[in-house]
């Protein structure tokens, strides 16, 4: 493929979110000149990796996706202000209650932050 054709390919395939996208275009070009081809019997097996391994990925960002969706429900019900801080989101500030745990047990504010390693 022409360096034009992939750039264009990486362009649309990409949804235009490689930041150069020539310079990953000729990148590629370099590993595909530099390689060499395997033989069937590696390749079928290789291929079957790769699959298997996508396959995971996709399921852990699904799990991953509905995780949060329950985070934030869970937290909705919750009466806390972590989430009024720019930045902490409902699975953040999640992570933090989890963390902390009963707050009661602290006697001040002071003993959250050496908890934390703040102070």
């Amino acid at each position: 493929m022409s360096l034009e054709d992939l750039d264009d390919y990486l362009r649309s395939k990409g949804k235009n979110r490689f930041e150069n996208p020539e310079q990953v275009a000729k990148t590629i070009q370099k590993a595909a000149r530099s390689s060499y081809r395997l033989d069937k019997v590696v390749e079928d097996s290789i291929d079957t990796i790769l699959a298997t391994s996508i396959t995971v990925i996709r399921t852990f960002e699904k799990r991953i996706k509905e995780l949060g969706k329950s985070i934030k429900r869970i937290m909705a019900g919750m009466t806390q202000t972590l989430e009024s801080v720019p930045g902490i989101s409902p699975v953040f500030a999640a992570g933090i209650i989890a963390e902390i745990g009963q707050i009661e047990r602290f006697e001040d504010e002071t003993k959250i932050a050496k908890y934390a390693g703040l102070y």
